[in-house]
């Protein structure tokens, strides 16, 4: 019987993401997933404010900016299991 691989959970953050909003703490968040080998995908739904690794180098994706008005259907689209809310503020 072959081997089953886990499940990835899809966590979304939204919004653009700077330091005020959580940027060191979500490269901290993506380097423990895949040190670890956890089961958890990250994906921004927006932008963030520097470079940082992204799949498949790091369990992250970085959607970009968007309108308001298309926010819903790009959570439709992405579907996450959860969201995340980094503010440092």
């Amino acid at each position: 019987m072959p081997a089953t691989k886990a499940a990835v959970f899809k966590i979304a953050l939204l919004g653009a993401i700077s330091a005020v909003k959580g940027a060191r703490l979500l490269e901290e968040c993506v380097a423990d997933a895949r040190a670890r080998g956890l089961p958890l995908h990250f994906h921004v739904i927006g932008h963030v404010d520097r470079p940082m690794a992204t799949w498949p180098d790091a369990p992250l994706t970085i959607g970009g900016s968007y309108r308001d008005e298309h926010l819903a259907a790009a959570i439709e689209i992405e579907r996450p299991d959860g969201f995340l809310f980094l503010s440092q503020v």
